[in-house]
């Protein structure tokens, strides 16, 4: 019930005869309730409203602080540090307001990465972005900030489901971070010139490293990456996405190193996700290379993230090299992916999920989650020698059927030797 009444008052559905009255109000539940997450949390929206932003900002962190976990809270505090930075840049304290800005992006970042996400995470940092394109005049930031958000609007749309939209789809952020702005030959000419200038951001840097290389231009993809880490010298995320490239051309020791050199960053890392892409590729990578213990450790760190996958089905398959010259509707697993053998580690009762132990030249072993139900072999044991491929998905790796029909639509294939 107390959750309850001051969500409407947070809501402006209740009115007290002062706003002093009201925050003694909170401040009774908040003891009353031993300071329970949920009033803690209104609390802090109510303050922001009323501008109030360094207490909002305490109590979002109290709340944030008893359930670490749910998204909400973690939206909510960006949206205070991004209240907080505006009010710094309308009183021209640059350098405050970007430490605001910062802290937010990583509060948003952390949103997106709980468990079952909403759009909020970002919605709300489209429109910090938003907020700053209106104030910006220098040409190189307004890029970097349109690089930015272009991203992050592509992102948004393919990992949100359809049915949670409410506002992504909205014009404000359709005419300015949609695909017109994303094919614009001007913010990549824009991006050329404030990197050689040394005026990128890092996510400037990584929108058009990725835009040269799906013009066929990976070795200046790779010179995009590594000035951008003379620009931008802390963080992870130019040694992630240049590990990205190397796999993506079948350079799988050249991928590790920079993953190497990303894990050693990780404590700088620029946000949750960040870490989190890092520990998604160490795991491809460690796989392909046969490397299971790192692939376990690797495994292990995203499961322990606490991110479930938004998509269930694969995003890419780990292919032979020669299956590169074959259209992805004429690809077939028993001729053109690498088939991988195991034992049967795992099967649940009822055969609804199992797991299944490869083991490389050394001995080390590593275990892939497969669904029994998804085999054309049936009476699965556990011990039983079997045959499988596998298939990349948004949060790991899983055991495919061999005689199964491989999905086309996939962006994110992987070719081997």
């Amino acid at each position: 019930m107390v959750r309850r009444l001051v969500k409407r008052i947070s809501d402006y559905e209740i009115n007290l005869s002062s706003e002093e009255k009201t925050e003694q109000l909170f401040l009774v539940a908040a003891r009353a309730t031993n300071y329970d997450w949920v009033i803690c949390q209104q609390f802090a929206v109510y303050l922001v409203h009323r501008g109030k932003v360094e207490q909002a900002l305490s109590w979002a962190s109290r709340a944030l602080d008893d359930n670490p976990e749910h998204p909400p809270l973690h939206h909510t505090k960006g949206n205070v540090l991004r209240r907080w930075g505006m009010e710094l840049l309308s009183l021209g304290d640059t350098a405050g307001a970007e430490e605001k800005f910062h802290e937010a992006r990583k509060c948003f970042a952390s949103a997106r990465t709980r468990r079952n996400p909403d759009e909020y995470g970002y919605v709300t940092h489209l429109d910090m972005l938003l907020g700053l394109l209106k104030r910006e005049v220098d040409v190189h930031q307004i890029a970097s900030l349109k690089a930015e958000g272009v991203q992050l609007y592509s992102d948004g749309l393919k990992t949100v489901s359809e049915d949670r939209y409410n506002m992504l789809l909205e014009d404000r952020f359709r005419e300015t971070f949609g695909l017109g702005a994303a094919t614009s030959e001007d913010l990549i000419q824009s991006l050329d010139e404030a990197l050689t200038a040394g005026r990128t951001s890092v996510y400037a840097g990584l929108y058009l490293a990725q835009h040269k290389y799906e013009k066929g231009d990976y070795t200046r993809a790779l010179e995009v990456l590594r000035r951008q880490r003379e620009i931008t010298t802390t963080g992870v995320l130019t040694w992630v996405k240049e590990a990205e490239l190397h796999a993506r051309e079948g350079h799988y020791s050249l991928a590790a190193t920079c993953l190497d050199s990303a894990k050693r960053r990780e404590k700088a890392a620029e946000t949750t996700e960040a870490s989190w892409k890092m520990w998604f590729w160490d795991l491809l990578v460690s796989v392909i290379l046969e490397d299971f213990k790192q692939a376990a450790t690797a495994a292990a760190r995203l499961d322990n993230a606490g991110i479930l996958p938004r998509r269930l089905f694969p995003v890419g398959y780990v292919w032979k090299e020669g299956a590169r010259d074959a259209k992805p509707g004429e690809r077939v697993f028993r001729k053109h992916a690498k088939v991988w053998s195991g034992r049967v580690e795992l099967v649940k009762t009822g055969g609804q999920y199992g797991l299944i132990a490869i083991t490389n030249h050394v001995g080390q072993r590593f275990n892939v989650r497969f669904n029994p139900r998804y085999f054309s072999r049936k009476d699965i044991r556990k011990g039983d020698p079997i045959e499988f491929v596998l298939a990349i998905l948004p949060g790991g790796l899983r055991a495919d059927d061999v005689t199964a029909t491989p999905f086309t639509n996939t962006t994110d294939d992987l070719f081997v030797p």
